[in-house]
């Protein structure tokens, strides 16, 4: 486990934009943490960052808004 001072939040770090974002991060030192809506996307990205030896918090979130 690494000790970093410098940690990098990612949304929609799952695909796009935001896997190529936390990518670059990890790939710079930081520890990671990205936040997506797509479970399975985020575990292939959680699996590529840590390659790069950092630390990786990962989580799948859903947003719903519900009328009352």
């Amino acid at each position: 486990m690494t000790k970093n001072a410098f940690v990098a939040v990612v949304t929609g770090g799952s695909s796009g934009v935001g896997r190529a974002t936390a990518s670059y991060f990890a790939a710079s030192g930081y520890d990671v943490a990205i936040i997506a809506r797509g479970e399975q996307g985020v575990a292939e990205t959680t699996e590529e960052l840590k390659r790069y030896g950092g630390r990786v918090l990962a989580s799948a979130l859903t947003s719903r808004i519900r009328s009352r």
